[in-house]
Order: structure tokens, then C-alpha cells, then sequence
């Protein structure tokens, strides 16, 4: 694939990754801090200003599937391109708003921004190395993310210190603009997977209308989960922070309900139209067990870790009592040990194998949280530190090795879209396991007072044993599902072309 898609230097292009992945995490890190300062310059509450980090997800969640399918269909080179172009733009326009909603609409776009280009730079990650060095370059990738995530309050509060929070979407600007002239000379765009030449006049007009009409189809699924994850937000939300009233939340659930009868209207409409009109997208999808064997095991990490990051700074603070500061040097224990794992996890990959290094992984995470679980938040300091940095650098290797092996599990294709749906089912995983956890929490956590330093400890526990049963799931599956090999991958690949040689709208 480097020889398609490669036509001028690595080196340009590795660096526009690097960078595109850095602006991608540590940019909402970095505005976190930068909130309080924003609410006092539009004059609202915290609570309103918090939608810059809402809505920023839920742009991004729910276009996953919509940047896979255009991926598939314009090539990775062009519609990274455009995703950068996005960021770009909607920074740059961000950074002059004189609104808070004006700001909050940048934000949207550069959540939509961020869905093509990070899906995307996996992709070119996976055509630039070979097969050999895919282990350590996504340990390189993981790091940087988890580096970058880890730097975003310092870089955030530095900045919004000496130059104001509007430098924090000029940097995105400064940063880049760069990769777009390194992306456009040093790549060409390769042949899609999806497309509609060949054949007759009326034969290619067709494949044309289906082409036009499966796109149209996924823009009205994107908006379908752009409703639904809205509507999961809001109404998992509990509170109405920002002002957002009954009436807000009775339009989330209509949204919620129309992106979900959108879903399943197309679907039951796609069942009655010819098989060849129907396209063989979604039925690849499913066939590809590899595939559905890594996506298997990151659901269920992914579901683990957003619910445990979540409660990490509240527990420390409110059932703990420590301070923001040492709170703050904890975390980045827990922070630093991730970046360090997901190096390390790449470089071993390689040498010792992915099911060897997964293993190690999934048993720093389960000792990690039995600790935690059995008393280790109670314990001391150091007892507890020590219990987050296992936890830490067991999650990032898991992470690092799954994601290596979902580069392989891809290469059958439909390459785009099978990443769409990984993140998009990771991202409401993550979304549901916050929503359950806030559940179980219950009136315990309600109110200014939250129920007490006691009955957050009796609640994180009880989360903490929760917690490790799930990363015991994982573990599981990562042993029983089988790992992509190179004769099923070759099979799929050999398959992938046949079937991409005729029209395929979806």
C-alpha cells in the first residue's frame, strides 16, 4: 500500500501525524482549564461553558461512521485533508468568536474535524509501516496520544495565562496548516475502495445514484447519532447545568428517538431493495471475525476505562480530600505510566508477540484494581499511587495491542468504515458504562454535599470491584478470540478486491 499512496517523503508525513494526533488529544485537555476564565468573559456559569466539552464529543462520536465511509470512498489522502482543513478552519474562526455560541459551534465542527482525521491517520499509520513495525509504531502513536492528553492542562493553563484562551485554537491553526501542504505534496490519493467506474453509460449512472444515495444514507445516520448521543448526554446528565430546562431535555429524547427510528427505517428499507443495490459493506463488516473479535475486547476495555478516568478526579477530591494541586500530581503519575506502557508495549510487541504483551497488560490492570478495590484507595498515599500507575500502564498496553491488532484485522476491508464502527461502538460503550456508573452512585452523590467522604469511598469500591470484573471479561476475550493471522487476512484481502471491483454503494 506505501507505494500507492506515498509519492514523496515519510518523514514530512510522519511528522503531520504526530502533530495531527497531538492537536487531536491535547486540545481538550487544554481548554478544560481554560473554562472558568471563558465563562467570566461571556458572563455565563461554568456549568454553561462545560457544552465546549460536550459538544465537542458528541460532534466527534457521532461522525465516526460518516469519515470511515468517505474514507472508503474519496481515499484516506483526501479526506484526512479535509478533516485537517476542518480543524484549521473551525479554529481559526473559534479563536475570533465573540459569542459563546458562535464558540460552541466551532467546537461542533472541530469534533467533526477531529472524527476524520484521527480515523484517518490510523489508516496512514497502517499504509506507511509494514507489517513488522506496526507493533511499535502504534506504541509511538499511543504514546504521543497519551503524552499530548497528559500535557494539556499545562500547556492549557500556561497559555491561557500569558496569551489568553483564544490561543489555544490559534495554536491549532500554527500547528496545522503545515500538514496540509506536507499531506497534499508527499501523498497521492489512492484509488478508493468504493467507487462506481467501469461498465456502460446506464451501468455507471446507476452505480452513480446508489453511490449518492448510500452517502445520503450515512449523512441521515450521522445526524441519527448525533441525536441519540445528544439525548444519551442530556438525559444522563442528571442536572440541568446551563440552563438547560425541562424543555431541553424533552428535545434531547425526541432527538434521540428520531436518530433511532432514522437508523432503523433505512435499515428496513435497505431489505427491500435488490442485492446488488444493497451493496456488501455491512455483511463484510460482520463476516470479518477478526475484526469482531477486536472490537469485542476494546468495547468492553473501553467501557472500563471511561467509567474508571471519570471517577478518578472526584474521588480523589471529594471521598479523599485531597486538593486540586495534589490531585493534579496523582493523576499525572497515572498519566505518565500510561505514556511510558504504551511505548514500551509496542517495542515488546514486536519481539515477544501482542498475545504475550496483552497478558501482561490486562494483569497490571487486574492487580491494579483488586488493590484498589480490596482498600487501596484508603491506604496511603504511595499505596494508592502505586495502585493508578498499574492501572495506568495496564490500560494503555491492552489499548496499544488491540489497536496494533485492528490494523490487521482491517486489511481485508472496508477499510474506513470498519474504523468507523469501532470507534463509534467504543465511544457509546464509553458513554453508557459513565451513565451506568452515575446510576449505581445514586442519591449517595446527589447534592452539594455528596453524601460524604464515607459514601464516596463505599461507592468507588464498590465501582472498583465492578471495574475489575470487566478488565477480567477482557482478559478473557483477548485469550479466547482468535488474532487475525496472515492466511485469513490474505483471504479477506482477496475477497475485498473482487467484490470492490463492481459498484458498491455501502
Amino acid at each position: 500500500m506505501t507505494e500507492t499512496l506515498l509519492r514523496g517523503r515519510a518523514l514530512p508525513v510522519l511528522l503531520a501525524i504526530f502533530a495531527i494526533v497531538f492537536v487531536d488529544n491535547v486540545d481538550v485537555s487544554a481548554l478544560s482549564v481554560a473554562l472558568p476564565v471563558i465563562a467570566d468573559e461571556f458572563g455565563v456559569s461554568v456549568g454553561g461553558v462545560q457544552w465546549l466539552m460536550s459538544v465537542y464529543f458528541v460532534s466527534s462520536a457521532s461522525f465516526f461512521l460518516l469519515a470511515g465511509y468517505l474514507g472508503d470512498r474519496f481515499g484516506i489522502r483526501d479526506t484526512l485533508i479535509a478533516g485537517v482543513a476542518l480543524i484549521v478552519l473551525s479554529s481559526a474562526l473559534g479563536g475570533f468568536s465573540s459569542s459563546l455560541a458562535g464558540l460552541v459551534l466551532w467546537r461542533f465542527v472541530q469534533g467533526v474535524g477531529y472524527a476524520l482525521t484521527f480515523s484517518m491517520t490510523m489508516l496512514l499509520t497502517k499504509d506507511l509501516l509494514p507489517e513488522g513495525r506496526r507493533d511499535l509504531g502504534m506504541g509511538v502513536f499511543m504514546g504521543v496520544a497519551t503524552l499530548s492528553s497528559m500535557a494539556g492542562p499545562l500547556v492549557g493553563s500556561a497559555m491561557t495565562e500569558v496569551l489568553g484562551w483564544r490561543s489555544l485554537f490559534f495554536v491549532n491553526v500554527v500547528l496545522c496548516a503545515p500538514c496540509l501542504v506536507a499531506l497534499a505534496r508527499n501523498l497521492r490519493g489512492r484509488p478508493a475502495l468504493v467507487h462506481g467506474s467501469g461498465g456502460a453509460g446506464g451501468d455507471s449512472g446507476a452505480a452513480q445514484g446508489r453511490l449518492s444515495a448510500a452517502l445520503g444514507a450515512q449523512v441521515l445516520l450521522a445526524l441519527g447519532l448525533l441525536g441519540a448521543t445528544t439525548g444519551l448526554l442530556l438525559l444522563g446528565d442528571g442536572q440541568t447545568q446551563g440552563g438547560l430546562g425541562r424543555e431541553a431535555m424533552r428535545g434531547a429524547l425526541v432527538a434521540a428517538l428520531v436518530g433511532a427510528a432514522s437508523f432503523v427505517g433505512f435499515g428496513l428499507a435497505r431489505r427491500h431493495l435488490p442485492e446488488r443495490a444493497r451493496g456488501r459493506g455491512a455483511r463484510a463488516i460482520v463476516e470479518n471475525r477478526p475484526f469482531m473479535a477486536v472490537l469485542s475486547v476494546r468495547v468492553v476495555l473501553q467501557a472500563v476505562s471511561y467509567s474508571s478516568f471519570f471517577w478518578l478526579p472526584i474521588v480523589l477530591q471529594r471521598g479523599l480530600g485531597y486538593g486540586l494541586v495534589d490531585a493534579g500530581l496523582i493523576l499525572t503519575a497515572f498519566t505518565a505510566a500510561a505514556a511510558v506502557s504504551a511505548f514500551a508495549a509496542g517495542a515488546l510487541a514486536s519481539r515477544v508477540g501482542r498475545r504475550a504483551v496483552s497478558v501482561g497488560g490486562h494483569a497490571l490492570l487486574v492487580m491494579g484494581l483488586f488493590a484498589l478495590a480490596s482498600g487501596g484507595l484508603s491506604s496511603s498515599t504511595w499505596v494508592l499511587v502505586l495502585c493508578l500507575v498499574a492501572i495506568g500502564a495496564g490500560f494503555s498496553a491492552a489499548f496499544t495491542v488491540v489497536s496494533a491488532a485492528l490494523l490487521r484485522a482491517v486489511d481485508g476491508g472496508p477499510e474506513g468504515r470498519l474504523i468507523g464502527v469501532y470507534y463509534t461502538c467504543s465511544y457509546i460503550a464509553g458513554s453508557l458504562a459513565i451513565a451506568a456508573t452515575t446510576w449505581i452512585g445514586g442519591g449517595s452523590l446527589a447534592g452539594s454535599g455528596g453524601g460524604g467522604a464515607a459514601a464516596y469511598l463505599g461507592v468507588s469500591e464498590t465501582l472498583a470491584w465492578l471495574w475489575l470484573a470487566g478488565a477480567g471479561l477482557s482478559l478473557g476475550l483477548s485469550l479466547i478470540l482468535r488474532e487475525p493471522t496472515s492466511a485469513s487476512t490474505s483471504t479477506s484481502t482477496s475477497t475485498s478486491t473482487a467484490t470492490s471491483v463492481a459498484p458498491q454503494p455501502e
